[in-house]
C-alpha cells in the first residue's frame, strides 16, 4: 500500500481537475505528463483512470480520496456524476457496493431513455429493483407519468444515489 508520503513524492493532484501528473523524472515519464491510463472497467462499461506506482495499480479515485481526505477510502467510492474519468474530490462519496451499483448508467437495452420505464402493450410500465426484488409501480399513458412515479419511488428508496 502506498504511503501519503510517497504519493506526494510522485505526483501532483488538482483537485480543480481530479488529475495527478508526475513530479519526478523515470524510465519513460517525463515531469508534469499527466499520470494514468485510462482502462475500461470490464463489469461495465464505465472507464476509469489507472496509475501504476512501485508495481503496483490504483484507481486514480482512491488516490484522489487519499490524497485530499489524508485516509484510504473504506470500501467502494462512488462518481456522483457516474464519470469515472471525474476523480475531482466532490464527485467522490463513499457508497456501499449496492448503492454504488445504483448510481449507474442506463443499460445499453434500455429502449425508453429512462431507467424503470418501458413501453408494454400500449402503456408505459414503471418498476423498480430493491432487495433483489422487482416492484411494480404501475401502467400509465404518459411516459411523464412513468418517469415521475419512478423517480420518486427511487428517491423514496435509495436517497442521494437514486439516479436521474
Amino acid at each position: 500500500m502506498i504511503t501519503l508520503q510517497r504519493l506526494n513524492e510522485l505526483l501532483t493532484f488538482d483537485p480543480e481537475t481530479g488529475i495527478f501528473k508526475w513530479k519526478k523524472y523515470r524510465a519513460g515519464v517525463r515531469p508534469s505528463l499527466i499520470a494514468g491510463n485510462r482502462l475500461k472497467n470490464p463489469k461495465c462499461r464505465i472507464i476509469y483512470i489507472k496509475i501504476e506506482i512501485d508495481g503496483k495499480v490504483y484507481n486514480a479515485h482512491h488516490l484522489a480520496w487519499f490524497i485530499t481526505k489524508g485516509v484510504w477510502p473504506e470500501g467502494k467510492l462512488d462518481h456522483i456524476d457516474r464519470n469515472g474519468e471525474n476523480n475531482r474530490p466532490d464527485n467522490l462519496r463513499p457508497a456501499t457496493s449496492g448503492q454504488n451499483a445504483i448510481n449507474m448508467d442506463l443499460r445499453s437495452n434500455n429502449q425508453s431513455g429512462y431507467s424503470g420505464v418501458r413501453y408494454y402493450n400500449r402503456k408505459w410500465v414503471a418498476d423498480i429493483g430493491h432487495n433483489g426484488k422487482v416492484i411494480y409501480l404501475g401502467s400509465f399513458a404518459k411516459i411523464s407519468e412513468a418517469i415521475e412515479v419512478r423517480r420518486a419511488k427511487a428517491k423514496e428508496l435509495f436517497g442521494e444515489f437514486a439516479c436521474e
